[in-house]
């Protein structure tokens, strides 16, 4: 079973669920909804950290609490947030789940797994009960080395909202097509940068502004050369007070229960 995370409040009334699958991957529970994003990766140069071989089996046989999973939900098809034959799996095993992912996700997946997919072309939100999910396409981070097709989303799941950032380069252009004034983000799914640097801060504090964050996309231990976590821990140390309350990701299987 996972274990248990760090709470941002110990109160248990209405929170939202998050459990640790991966790198940038989180299954995301409000109630009896579930949805999965980024959840299955496995990534060939091992700087971030793969959904492991025992966890990836209880997620695509539906082993609690991975037993039902409304909506699958890729970002963009990088290998530390995707993996086809994963994905393959866990669809063909789940013929409930919707897929929601881009065409250069999708080109990388069978036939079948298509037939479970929404396509994002021209789509503003994608609605299911008790679930809406509107994708935004957005710019990936340090596009100028990576052209790469990305969304980010915005999650409506029982009158809760999530926004998740994926990749999304930390830009006030990026977010254009999302009018955040008309819209109170309960929770911000997003990577380190946007703790660790002044511009993916203002990005969280004063566009978006989440009532609370998760910060994810973490190099693994042994690789985090640069010290990444520890320099984003500093940052957010020194900058608590204007800032958001933030989560930093850390054991796979972690559960995290963030009261809203």
């Amino acid at each position: 079973m996972p274990r248990q995370g760090r709470d941002l409040n110990h109160s248990m009334d209405n929170f939202i669920e998050v459990i640790y699958t991966a790198n940038a991957g989180v299954l995301v529970s409000v109630k009896d909804t579930h949805i999965l994003i980024d959840g299955l990766c496995k990534e060939e140069r091992l700087i971030y950290t793969d959904t492991p071989d025992d966890l990836a089996h209880k997620i695509i046989f539906g082993a609690p609490p991975f037993k039902k999973i409304h909506a699958l939900l890729y970002t963009h098809a990088h290998p530390d947030h995707f993996s086809a034959s994963m994905t393959d799996a866990l669809l063909n095993n789940h013929h409930e789940t919707c897929l929601i992912a881009g065409k250069e996700v999708l080109e990388k997946l069978s036939a079948d797994s298509r037939k479970a997919a929404t396509s994002l072309a021209h789509l503003k939100e994608i609605q299911y009960p008790q679930l809406s999910v509107h994708p935004i396409k957005t710019k990936h981070i340090n596009r100028a080395r990576d052209e790469v097709e990305h969304y980010a989303y915005l999650v409506k799941i029982s009158g809760v909202t999530i926004f998740i950032l994926g990749d999304a380069e930390p830009e006030v252009d990026n977010f254009n097509e999302v009018d955040f004034s008309t819209h109170s983000v309960d929770l911000a799914i997003a990577p380190f940068p946007y703790v660790s640097t002044f511009r993916g801060q203002r990005i969280i504090r004063d566009l978006i502004k989440p009532k609370k964050m998760i910060a994810i996309h973490f190099p693994s231990k042994e690789k985090d050369t640069y010290n990444y976590r520890l320099s984003s821990e500093k940052m957010y140390d020194r900058t608590r007070a204007r800032f958001i309350p933030t989560i930093f990701v850390d054991h796979i299987g972690n559960v995290y229960k963030v009261k809203i």
